[in-house]
């Protein structure tokens, strides 16, 4: 009996002993690889630290300084770092480290640079950065820049973290931009509900017209937007053109069905710009609710209403074209159909 106890001790023990030997065997491996992986964490920031100090010390031919900052940014996403290791989200977590510890505080003194190349670097590695608000400042700076190729990137990293004074910056970009500089703006920006709010409390707020116009010119309103639409209604109603017209369009795109009484009602204007731009937004944003009242406009008295209102039924497809037909045995304005249908 006792032998037998002796037995179980000795067998239960060995297990124990066993159990403990492999726990310290998998701790000891363990520790091996981690300190193998922060190791080469180590030495691939190094080697990273010493590209960016060759960089920035590299300043004066245009070509090797273009070529020398892309090795900077491809290293940190090329096959170097997963020689390190196979795991995304490791080298994801590495790359964030490599750009936000090593390379945003050398080069972010350059956004005040005389070199453009150089203010443009600064933006190229901001958008690589992870903390990017942390250099508001400087992004502010950047989007107010000379060059349209620093302030178009700046806007665009603006618009996806977006505060207060950034979107104050964006919309004084867009009021002292060209209209085709403005449109190549506005369609890049990447806007999302943030973006839009802090917009939505500029334009409540502004007594400026021109500003209020930034403000629309700026914005992609759509379906989503219906807090915009008391906004629209105030400004549908301004004595200032422009704005009036910003606002008018900015209505049909948010398409609330309480506007479209009120729209009809535009269509009567006598001013030919109104109704114009009622055609015009249609299009656009391919609202089809006044189709029927389209063929009406077809032979409007100005010529600028006549063709927006064929040239929206043109693109309203079998729709638009069913209503087009029927107007077409008249022959002038069987003459205007064809030319916008071969147009678009």
């Amino acid at each position: 009996m006792d032998y037998n106890v002796i037995n179980i001790f000795t067998t239960v023990f060995s297990g124990i002993y066993i159990l403990v030997l492999l726990l310290f065997i998998i701790i000891f491996i363990a520790g091996k690889i981690y300190a193998t992986r922060e190791n080469k964490e180590k030495k691939y920031k190094i080697v990273f630290e010493n590209d960016v100090e060759n960089f920035l010390k590299n300043q004066k031919n245009f070509k090797e300084l273009k070529i020398e900052y892309l090795e900077i940014i491809n290293l940190v996403i090329s096959e170097k770092l997963q020689k390190y290791h196979d795991d995304e989200e490791y080298i994801s977590k590495i790359q964030q480290e490599l750009v936000d510890e090593l390379l945003m505080p050398k080069i972010i003194r350059y956004y005040n640079s005389k070199d453009f190349m150089k203010r443009y670097n600064v933006v190229l590695s901001l958008s690589h950065a992870h903390d990017v608000l942390k250099y508001e400042k400087e992004l502010i700076k950047l989007i107010n820049d000379s060059r349209l190729i620093v302030k178009l990137n700046a806007a665009i990293i603006g618009c996806k973290h977006a505060t207060s004074d950034i979107v104050e910056a964006i919309i004084k970009l867009i009021s002292k931009e060209r209209d085709h500089v403005k449109k190549s703006l506005v369609l890049v920006l990447e806007q999302d509900d943030t973006f839009k709010k802090l917009v939505f409390e500029k334009l409540k707020n502004s007594q400026d017209p021109y500003y209020s116009i930034s403000c629309y010119t700026l914005l992609h309103l759509n379906k989503d937007d219906k807090y915009f639409y008391e906004l629209t209604k105030r400004d549908v109603k301004s004595n200032f053109e422009s704005l009036k017209l910003e606002a008018l369009e900015a209505m049909i795109a948010i398409d609330d069905d309480d506007s479209h009484e009120y729209i009809l009602s535009l269509l009567k204007s006598p001013d030919w710009k109104v109704r114009n731009k009622i055609f015009k937004a249609f299009k656009k944003y391919n609202i089809r609710w006044a189709i029927d009242k389209l063929g009406n406009f077809v032979n409007d008295d100005s010529a600028w209403v006549r063709g927006s209102a064929i040239e929206t039924l043109v693109s309203f497809g079998e729709e638009g074209n069913k209503i087009l037909n029927s107007l077409s045995k008249n022959n002038e304005i069987a003459n205007d159909i064809k030319y916008y249908r071969m147009k678009g």
